[in-house]
């Protein structure tokens, strides 16, 4: 076989090649598969976050905030490029790129395109608090604590 026929069939067979894993990884995508993500975490009882105490659950890269209201859960992953934030005297840092949160959650400088996630909370019958991870709420949402303590 001459050299010429040679490469052109082996650039025919490498772009047919291409052609089919990209079909192949496109009907990947439209398959949906199983989260292997919990969607509920269910953490101690609201007696063990002290008022006026924000604290760190690193399982779940989250923050829980119980002040007078009653007890909320931030997100501690950045939505920039999902970094853990660390907590400042003015609210959340990111590490990583340096955007910056106030205590609220909103941002404060970027490169954060959005504010930190809250998430739905509540109490189980047996006073346990119950954090819905794919729930998003408003950072005003909060569970109420004065049936419980």
């Amino acid at each position: 076989m001459e050299r010429r026929r040679f490469l052109r069939r082996l650039a025919i067979g490498s772009a047919a090649a291409t052609g089919i894993l990209a079909f192949l990884g496109s009907l990947r995508l439209a398959i949906p598969t199983p989260s292997t993500q919990r969607s509920q975490a269910r953490l101690g009882r609201a007696a063990d976050y002290p008022p006026n105490t924000r604290t760190f659950v690193p399982s779940l890269n989250l923050v829980i905030v119980r002040d007078t209201q009653g007890i909320r859960a931030v997100s501690a992953v950045c939505p920039h490029l999902g970094c853990t934030v660390r907590e400042t005297d003015r609210g959340f840092q990111c590490p990583c790129h340096g955007s910056e949160f106030d205590r609220a959650g909103q941002v404060l400088s970027g490169p954060a395109p959005a504010p930190l996630r809250w998430l739905e909370t509540r109490l189980s019958p047996d006073g346990r608090l119950l954090v819905d991870l794919t729930r998003s709420v408003s950072p005003q949402h909060f569970t109420s604590l004065l049936v419980t303590l």
